[in-house]
């Protein structure tokens, strides 16, 4: 996001990017939130840590359900987390199809899902919870998400 050095980083990659990746994906999001208390020698509160844990654990599972398409498709998927002394930025880069946000894609009430509830919900939460969610498609054709928490 800026030129800024983060305090604390760390870089996971998840290849193959399956269901089964997102208890680790939990585990490493779950130890990140301990290294930032540590880091700033305060811990953040549980609500922080928890719509923190939630926007991006809903993200990472829609790249894994949409972006790998088809039953031999596998893929890769980058965390890339970062402390800055104001905010946490947690990079999502994937190489699966693009996505498309059209409005049956993420308004349930249009899409396959519709009546269903807790369908269809994942990318309105993550922007609900996070300060900035952003998505581009790079020029090497990767799918990559930007989500960023102000700590509290």
């Amino acid at each position: 996001m800026t030129s800024e050095r983060p305090l604390l980083q760390r870089d996971v990659e998840y290849r193959p990017a399956v269901p089964a990746s997102l208890e680790a994906i939990h585990s490493e999001l779950d130890q990140f939130c301990t290294l930032v208390s540590s880091e700033l020698k305060a811990s953040v509160t549980e609500r922080w840590k928890l719509e923190f844990f939630t926007a991006c654990s809903e993200i990472c599972a829609n790249i894994i359900q949409h972006a790998f398409t088809g039953p031999d498709q596998q893929g890769t998927m980058l965390l890339h987390l970062s402390l800055y002394g104001d905010r946490i930025e947690v990079e999502i880069t994937d190489d699966g199809v693009l996505f498309d946000e059209q409005p049956g894609a993420t308004d349930p009430a249009s899409g396959p899902d519709a009546g269903i509830p807790e369908s269809g919900r994942g990318l309105q939460v993550a922007r609900a919870l996070m300060d900035t969610v952003r998505y581009r498609r790079s020029e090497e054709s990767k799918n990559q998400w930007l989500l960023v928490k102000k700590l509290p």
